[in-house]
């Protein structure tokens, strides 16, 4: 049975995660290519700015919900603050002030978004978080792929490769090795929901390969051995020594190799 007062406080929790899914689904960029095709005009251009107004909207609402955390990380960040002043000052030396004040404007929302989820969430619910959005847009780029080769699967350029819901190939081999390692973090971080989160983290994989893109296959290695890198420093201090000094010896080799 469920205690009394949790169901209550558990639809507000779902609709917040959500909504947070939702956010990243819009600034992922997926919808773009199965609505709009290869060759988008104007008016699918100006449609597109304005569909990213809900994921700003949902910025916004994280931080009404929990203003003064907000406060508390934005203290913590000087630098970024620093760097966003910059965006937003650069529309007075700008040549197309009009251009600069919509990109200024988006940045920083989406800027705010981040800080946002990461007032909002740990560590190990913000990599849920990500790793729902993930799954979205692995079934998504399977059935693009398989239902709809006409946009899942390059035809010109790279004929054969997949490209799941964006334009090129590089844009899913990029944000799939992403995936990979965002999902096999949230598996880590989530032992007893880890059967959920590596099936999808072998998927990313597959399309990393299917994608054909070398340069998304060696960063998705990267991070799988930052994974491993982890995992191993923190079994024991000894072990975190032995791993540290020989990473950092194996980049000097490798530094000093390709200077020589």
């Amino acid at each position: 049975m469920t205690p009394p007062g949790r169901a209550p406080l558990l639809l507000p929790q779902i609709a917040i995660f959500c909504a947070s899914v939702a956010m990243l689904l819009l600034y992922s960029g997926g919808w773009a290519l199965p609505l709009f095709g290869e060759n988008a005009d104007e008016s699918a251009a100006g449609f597109m700015r304005v569909a990213y107004l809900p994921a700003y909207a949902v910025g916004f609402l994280l931080i009404a919900l929990n203003p003064r955390n907000m406060f508390r990380v934005l203290l913590r960040q000087p630098l970024l603050i620093i760097l966003m002043l910059v965006v937003i000052g650069s529309t007075a030396w700008s040549i197309a002030p009009d251009v600069t004040t919509r990109r200024a404007f988006a940045v920083t929302c989406t800027t705010l978004g981040g800080l946002a989820l990461a007032a909002r969430y740990k560590w190990a619910e913000l990599a849920e978080v990500v790793g729902a959005t993930f799954i979205v847009l692995i079934v998504g780029s399977f059935v693009a792929a398989l239902a709809v080769p006409s946009i899942g699967v390059m035809t010109e350029l790279f004929p054969g490769a997949w490209r799941g819901l964006w334009m090129e190939k590089n844009g899913l081999g990029c944000l799939m090795a992403l995936g990979f390692c965002l999902l096999s973090a949230a598996a880590l971080l989530n032992p007893q929901r880890a059967k959920l989160w590596w099936p999808f983290a072998g998927l990313a994989l597959v399309l990393v390969l299917m994608s054909t893109s070398k340069t998304s296959l060696a960063s998705l290695l990267v991070g799988a051995a930052a994974l491993a890198f982890v995992l191993i420093a923190r079994r024991s201090p000894a072990a975190g020594a032995a791993i540290t000094w020989t990473g950092v010896t194996g980049a000097v080799l490798l530094g000093g190799f390709l200077l020589v």
